[in-house]
C-alpha cells in the first residue's frame, strides 16, 4: 500500500499548487533580473533563465492540468 499523502504535497500537484510555484517562479525571475539590471552581474541572469525556464515549465503544467479537465 502506498504512504498517505500530506495536504502540502496534495496542493502541490493541484491546480492552486501549480498556480502558487508559478507566481513564485516568476517573482523569483522578476528580482533576478531587476538585481542583474542594477548590477550587471552574469549570475543574476542565470538565475532569472533557470527561474523563468520553472516558471513556463509550470505554466505549461497549469495549462495541461486545467485543459485535462
Amino acid at each position: 500500500m502506498p504512504p498517505a499523502r500530506s495536504k502540502e504535497l496534495k496542493l502541490l500537484h493541484s491546480w492552486q499548487g501549480e498556480f502558487l510555484l508559478l507566481i513564485i517562479f516568476a517573482l523569483l525571475s522578476y528580482w533576478f533580473v531587476s538585481a542583474a539590471i542594477d548590477s550587471g552581474r552574469t549570475l543574476e541572469y542565470g538565475a532569472a533563465i533557470i527561474f523563468g525556464i520553472l516558471a513556463l515549465k509550470n505554466l505549461a503544467r497549469l495549462i495541461k492540468h486545467l485543459i485535462g479537465r
